[in-house]
């Protein structure tokens, strides 16, 4: 796993299902533009509304804060699955 898998975006990404490709499912973007994302270690903030829709829709607990990276979010970004990282190596 890359340390870039070990950022925010991953954890973020783990509340909407156990694959990332879940997350960009859930959000309705294209999975490279979810793992560019994954990658930059940041999420645009013009989609943070977008992405706040689809966590209330679902039920998900998301703060503006947590997308921003600037407070952590439940799942502990070192202890996310091998997948996550895989999307980041192409493996």
């Amino acid at each position: 796993m890359l340390a870039s898998a070990k950022n925010h975006v991953a954890s973020v990404a783990m509340k909407f299902g156990k694959h990332f490709s879940d997350f960009a499912s859930a959000i309705a973007v294209p999975y490279t533009t979810a793992d560019g994302w994954l990658k930059q270690g940041r999420i645009p903030k013009w989609r943070h509304g977008q992405i706040l829709a689809a966590a209330n829709r679902m039920d998900i607990q998301l703060t503006k804060e947590e997308l921003e990276g600037t407070r952590p979010v439940g799942a502990d970004a070192a202890q996310l699955p091998a997948d996550v990282g895989a999307s980041a190596t192409g493996t």
